[in-house]
C-alpha cells in the first residue's frame, strides 16, 4: 500500500499490523551459450507485502479501503464479521 494510505489508517485510530518480511526471488545465468565465456549476469526481483488489520466501525474501515493504489500493486480486502 501506498505510505499515504498507511498515514491515512493512523489517523483514523485504528490498528494495525507491520511488514510481512521481503520475498527475494534471484536467478543466475550465464551470458553466453556453450563453452564461451565463464561470465553471468544476476538478477533478482523483491516482493514487499503488507498486512494491516482494521479494528473499527464498518463506515470508517469502508472509507479507509477506498483508496486509489498504483499500477501494478493488488490489495485484498477480506470482511470478517466479529
Amino acid at each position: 500500500m501506498a505510505p499515504r494510505s498507511e498515514s491515512n489508517v493512523l489517523e483514523l485510530n485504528l490498528a494495525t499490523n507491520g511488514h510481512i518480511p521481503t520475498k527475494t526471488l534471484r536467478i543466475t545465468t550465464r551470458k553466453t551459450c556453450g563453452e564461451g565465456s565463464k561470465t553471468g549476469d544476476r538478477f533478482q526481483m523483491r516482493i514487499h507485502k503488507r498486512l494491516i488489520d482494521l479494528y473499527g466501525p464498518s463506515e470508517v474501515v469502508k472509507q479507509s479501503t477506498s483508496i486509489s493504489t498504483e499500477p501494478g500493486a493488488e490489495v485484498e480486502v477480506t470482511i470478517a464479521d466479529a
